[in-house]
């Protein structure tokens, strides 16, 4: 089972991943995290380049973009995903089409049962938390997508469930989620 934290760059996914993930012990679930393995796979094609003395080729600046990196994720998910009583939690904004396609609807063409969760909030909301995430280094990339991210995930997806994050602490969005959860009979101890 992989439950898919999505929402646009800024929303949250990856805290609410991290709280979620929580409620469960370290053997029954796994998070996947698309920011971190995308950093990873860079440093990698990085090192690699500089080994050979050669110039990197990335092939896009997010995980959204980079054509390595759907390749990547979507074997690395396939891969966690073998082991059939471990849970992943899978964080990553699908704002485009091609990353729609080329990870998260070749994973549903291959049966792989995911429950789609999309975290909202205003835009006013999403541009509060942007500006006052520390970690963030691509705030300006994040404000400039917002518009466009929203109207791909309103425009797709109409089989996910939206949670409303506004005005709600981390817990009470992990709490909605959970309920989710328990609502589509996923086990949470």
């Amino acid at each position: 089972m992989i439950i898919w934290i999505d929402g646009t760059l800024g929303v949250g996914k990856t805290t609410i991943s991290w709280k979620i993930k929580e409620n469960f012990s370290d053997s029954d679930i796994e998070f996947l995290d698309s920011d971190y393995y995308f950093e990873k796979m860079i440093q990698e094609i990085m090192e690699k380049a500089a080994l050979n003395r050669a110039f990197p080729s990335i092939e896009g600046v997010s995980p959204q973009t980079n054509k390595k990196f759907f390749c990547y994720f979507r074997e690395l998910i396939q891969k966690k995903s073998k082991n059939a009583k471990r849970i992943l939690i899978v964080s990553m904004a699908l704002t485009n089409s091609e990353c729609k396609k080329e990870i998260f609807d070749y994973l549903i063409n291959g049966k792989k049962k995911i429950l789609h969760i999309i975290l909202v909030a205003s835009r006013e909301t999403i541009k509060t938390r942007i500006s006052f995430d520390k970690k963030r280094c691509d705030k300006n990339y994040a404000l400039k997508s917002l518009e466009s991210n929203i109207l791909f995930l309103d425009s797709n997806f109409d089989d996910a469930l939206r949670i409303d994050t506004d005005n709600k602490s981390v817990c009470d969005i992990a709490n909605e989620v959970m309920q989710c959860l328990k609502d589509n009979n996923i086990t949470v101890k």
